[in-house]
């Protein structure tokens, strides 16, 4: 239903770099990653050079039918059901961002053997 909502191809964001590493993550990383354990996991970032996200909203952008988009044009779905797949698989989403120069979500799933 949400790639209804799907934006046009002229305004999306352009993605400039995307990137899958494998990392463990020990005791002495584990401090920053408190939502998940230590163990392999994979972890997918992706960088945009959109305008970034205010640190108002930043707390905000995994709510449920949360959008910044004008009424009608969006269900404010499609984050919170990524974060929701994304824990339910043992991981985590972390999204560093800065006004005026993009953001960056690094998506953290465990490794399986």
């Amino acid at each position: 239903m949400d790639g209804i909502f799907a934006p046009e191809p002229f305004n999306q964001i352009p993605v400039s770099q995307g990137l899958l590493t494998e990392l463990e993550l020990d005791t002495v990383l584990f401090g920053s990653y408190q939502d998940i354990s230590p163990g392999s996991y994979l972890k997918l970032s992706v960088r945009d050079t959109g305008e970034g996200i205010s640190p108002e909203i930043l707390g905000k952008i995994f709510n449920s039918y949360f959008t910044t988009k004008e009424k009608g044009v969006g269900t404010g779905l499609g984050l919170s059901m990524v974060h929701g797949i994304v824990q339910k698989c043992g991981g985590t989403i972390k999204v560093n961002s800065e006004l005026g120069k993009g953001s960056v979500f690094e998506v953290y799933l465990p490794a399986i053997s």
